[in-house]
């Protein structure tokens, strides 16, 4: 997270970092020139750290009115603020959080890595019953994406809410595919084989 002090009021987050602007700075010290209660600059901060760690915006900003990733952090924060249950599922599977087990143990992740022609992957990370995704590209930039409920024998289906995507690995590895209509139809994306290492 950096605090650019640069002149702005739109923090921004994406790939893991985060960079806030002068009107930030301002509000966390009770100096911003119209907004003066700090909880609501903390909020912010939050919902920019969630951008940098793979979170979206709420699809329905109406059916989630108070989620940080929404507007939440405006006058929700810290009380009435929170995270959906697909946020917490994309955080619970983040190599940035982790939460210690109960009985002080460390717990491995269980790793699967899909690799693609060029060098690019799909890596699934499961500890501790949460289940997590991301795409390293070949061109390196990074998404993250969640399980979809419901097992399949044959293969994972993925999503990625806020690009309205779904992808479909085959679990022995094989032509993995791409749908944008919400799993209506299905497109060929990436011959994928699973390796040993992420």
């Amino acid at each position: 997270m950096i605090y650019s002090d640069g002149p702005g009021n739109s923090g921004r987050g994406g790939g893991g970092v985060t960079v806030m602007p002068e009107d930030d700075l301002l509000g966390l010290v009770g100096q911003h020139p119209v907004q003066r209660e700090i909880p609501r600059w903390i909020g912010g901060l939050g919902h920019e750290l969630g951008h940098a760690l793979g979170l979206a915006h709420p699809p329905d900003l109406d059916r989630e009115p108070l989620a940080i990733m929404g507007r939440g952090f405006y006058d929700g924060y810290p009380e009435r603020c929170y995270l959906t249950a697909a946020d917490q599922a994309i955080l619970g599977a983040s190599e940035f959080i982790d939460y210690p087990p109960t009985d002080a143990r460390f717990v491995a992740p269980t790793i699967r890595t899909y690799a693609y022609a060029g060098g690019g992957r799909f890596v699934r990370r499961e500890r501790r019953g949460r289940v997590g995704w991301r795409e390293v590209g070949t061109d390196g930039g990074a998404y993250r994406f969640v399980e979809r409920d419901g097992e399949h024998d044959d293969r994972f289906e993925l999503e990625d809410a806020a690009r309205h995507l779904r992808i479909r690995i085959p679990r022995a590895g094989g032509m993995s595919t791409l749908s944008a209509d919400e799993g209506v139809t299905w497109a060929p994306l990436y011959e994928v084989r699973e390796t040993s290492s992420p």
